[in-house]
């Protein structure tokens, strides 16, 4: 089965159509620290639950940040990626990991730092560049049912974000995912499999 779900993944995403998504096209963004924080909270329907859908569907989806969601069934393999496509880490939220996502425009300080943060607050995340994000919030945390935009990568409010909001899907699965197409730095792990300490380095209560 394995074989079958891992076949005709241009299906989501084409690195030989779709190069302009991993790369800055239009100059390097500058940190916008005037700019307030966007966090946009989803209204998850109580009995919902996410179709896994296989690689002859096409999976489409209404809103620029997605926080639930049909999904691949092979979630992805913990880490940095050069690019992986919704179809599969929504299905991470599900299992109540943190997305990172980020315009490949913007500042590349801001990036590491925010990268920095996350892989040392949870061993359950995915980072990913992401082209719908706007110039003035070019970066963004996702967690099942909550999106998080900002101008920078401010600690204070990622660490907090992350706290409160990682460990939150439908699915308490800690198990390592399959799919690692694009895949550029694996997750380590900070706790434990579990995360039952989340950003135990952090001095924020």
């Amino acid at each position: 089965n394995n074989i079958f779900f891992k076949v005709n993944l241009q299906t989501d995403f084409d690195p030989s159509k779709s190069s302009n998504e991993l790369k800055c096209t239009e100059g390097f963004f500058k940190p916008n620290y005037s700019v307030e924080p966007i966090h946009t909270i989803h209204d998850v329907p109580k009995f919902y639950l996410p179709m896994h859908k296989c690689m002859n569907e096409t999976i489409s989806y209404k809103e620029r940040i997605s926080t639930f969601g049909d999904h691949r069934p092979l979630w992805a393999v913990y880490g940095e990626y050069d690019f992986i496509p919704r179809q599969r880490w929504l299905h991470s939220l599900e299992h109540g990991a943190i997305v990172v996502l980020y315009h490949p425009c913007a500042d590349l300080t801001e990036v590491e730092k925010l990268k920095d943060l996350v892989r040392s607050c949870l061993y359950r995340h995915i980072i990913t560049p992401y082209k719908e994000l706007s110039k003035e919030r070019p970066i963004a945390l996702v967690a099942w049912a909550n999106s998080l935009e900002v101008g920078f990568s401010d600690e204070q409010i990622i660490i907090d974000f992350v706290k409160k909001f990682a460990k939150q899907g439908p699915e308490k699965v800690s198990k390592q995912g399959q799919y690692n197409k694009m895949l550029k730095k694996k997750a380590e792990l900070v706790s434990d499999i579990d995360d039952s300490q989340i950003c135990p380095k952090s001095s924020r209560m």
